[in-house]
């Protein structure tokens, strides 16, 4: 993808594109630290809460961040959301597919929020 001409400001979807494949690699990152985390943890003899959701908090800002930007992204290039949209469900599917256990639950449910989100516009669900 490339930028539109004659659009003004904002993030051009091929910038747009880079990030997203950045949140995508680091939501697998943190997933996968986090289930690592509870492994240890049970591991101690301390009782892992099972849970689809990280609780690293940097990747809770960068998905707020992403949100943010897919919204202006929205508004800027309409008839461009929805096939970027549709990537980052699969892109985070392919992720979800390299991993067991929460961690592909997670990743799994957050790519159906971004496959439901390109069909109805509504980003609501996944910030």
């Amino acid at each position: 993808m490339s930028s539109i001409g004659g659009v003004g400001s904002g993030i051009s979807p091929s910038a747009l594109l880079n990030l997203v494949e950045s949140a995508t690699a680091a939501a697998a990152a943190a997933v996968s630290a986090s289930a690592a985390k509870a492994s240890v943890s049970g591991a101690r003899g301390v009782t892992p809460v099972a849970s689809a959701r990280p609780s690293d908090s940097l990747h809770l800002s960068g998905l707020s961040l992403l949100v943010a930007q897919l919204q202006q992204f929205q508004i800027q290039h309409p008839q461009l959301f929805q096939q970027v949209m549709v990537h980052i469900a699969g892109q985070l599917y392919s992720a979800s597919l390299q991993t067991t256990g929460n961690p592909a639950i997670y990743l799994s449910n957050l790519a159906n929020l971004f496959q439901s989100a390109s069909q109805n516009g509504d980003l609501s669900a996944i910030s």
